[in-house]
């Protein structure tokens, strides 16, 4: 985890700590913004089940509370939303209870489905709380059992690349991040632990910037080979913050050697 502290961490009150970045949208009245994370992707229906639900189908405007058990299908093979020329919002669904099933996983927060980008498929977004999205994501992208200071070093520069992403407005306009290793992959309710949970907690606002104060993206992954790179040499930008640095922790750290096949079209396509 050492490789990760390439930058330097201000332990700042949350509306000091993002003030300068966006104020307007990351904080609002000192309340910690919600993540709209992509969970799942080109589905032909959704089917979400919870107690209690709450239901609104935005392109009519319609709203409706179901009492007890239910379960809600959203048939994406609609035609009538295949011209749009951006992704729309359809629906979204919540319980009073917190927790909401989706493909036998249970979600916190808001379910969200918006039309994918064959616009005759859904993408299912999750808007969680940015600590309990933290708290999910670390089980993930670490061991949860992990020594308590690594996974609040996990945390910090999770939440540092995932605010980076919501303030840029980079990508889709319907969600922020995707839960996939395009991103960070993200957790749900039962993968959350008291010890992933205490780690996102106790470093509550605290993300990564560069010497000069501009919050930096925080990459990270989970075996370097022996040395760092840069970002530029990954991807054609630069990224202040960065520099190369020897990481002995994981030189010798799981299977070193890996092979991948590829055809010769996907070649000529990467090449173009």
């Amino acid at each position: 985890m050492s490789c990760l502290w390439l930058l330097v961490v201000f332990n700042l009150p949350l509306s000091v700590a993002f003030g300068a970045i966006h104020p307007s949208n990351i904080i609002k009245d000192g309340i910690p913004p919600k993540v709209r994370v992509r969970v799942e992707k080109e589905l032909d229906q959704v089917i979400v089940s919870g107690m209690d639900l709450e239901r609104t189908l935005f392109v009519s405007g319609e709203k409706k509370n179901y009492l007890g058990k239910k379960s809600i299908k959203f048939n994406c093979r609609n035609e009538s939303v295949s011209p749009a020329s951006s992704p729309i919002l359809l629906a979204s669904v919540v319980s009073p209870t917190g927790l909401v099933s989706l493909k036998n996983q249970k979600y916190v927060g808001e379910i969200r489905v918006v039309t994918a980008p064959s616009r005759k498929r859904c993408d299912v977004v999750n808007e969680i709380d940015m600590e309990y999205y933290i708290s999910t994501l670390l089980p993930k992208e670490m061991h949860a059992h992990w020594p308590l200071e690594a996974l609040k070093a996990q945390a910090v520069a999770a939440r540092t690349y995932a605010l980076h992403k919501m303030s840029s407005r980079r990508g889709e306009p319907l969600f922020d991040l995707e839960s996939s290793e395009k991103h960070q992959v993200s957790g749900h309710f039962f993968d959350s632990t008291a010890k992933t949970h205490r780690a996102a907690m106790e470093t509550r606002g605290n993300i990564l910037m560069t010497k000069n104060g501009p919050m930096t993206p925080a990459f990270f992954h989970a075996k370097c080979g022996g040395k760092t790179w840069r970002p530029n040499h990954i991807w054609d930008n630069t990224v202040r913050g960065y520099r190369s640095v020897p990481c002995p922790f994981c030189k010798n750290h799981g299977n070193g050697d890996w092979e991948e096949k590829i055809s010769w079209e996907e070649f000529s396509d990467f090449l173009s």
